[in-house]
């Protein structure tokens, strides 16, 4: 069972890899962003992977694949030096991703 997490998080970690941006702020039109009045709120991977783990683990769901494949990808969120941007304003968001090119 933990071979399968620990493989489980290697190919999530790889999938995410491939799917998200290069860098911070690349692809913003695939990013999880709502504009609320004049602020972003930005709903990183590594947020909602990690809010699927926990509803899995509250309703006592356990696949290791599954739980495996998200750790990773969560893990990978957090390689992105902006994952702590959640909420921004708009007009900032050129300045924050500037820093990171």
């Amino acid at each position: 069972m933990i071979l399968r997490v620990l493989i489980g998080i290697i190919i999530g970690f790889s999938i995410a890899m491939l799917v998200t941006g290069r860098h911070e702020g690349d692809k913003p039109k695939r990013s999880l962003r709502f504009l609320i009045g004049k602020e972003y709120i930005h709903v990183h991977h590594w947020i909602y992977c990690s809010i699927i783990l926990i509803v899995l683990f509250l309703s006592e769901i356990f696949n290791p694949w599954i739980y495996g494949l998200l750790i990773g990808a969560t893990l990978q969120g957090f390689t992105y030096r902006d994952w702590h941007y959640v909420f921004y304003r708009k007009s900032e968001y050129k300045k924050i991703y500037s820093k990171f090119k």
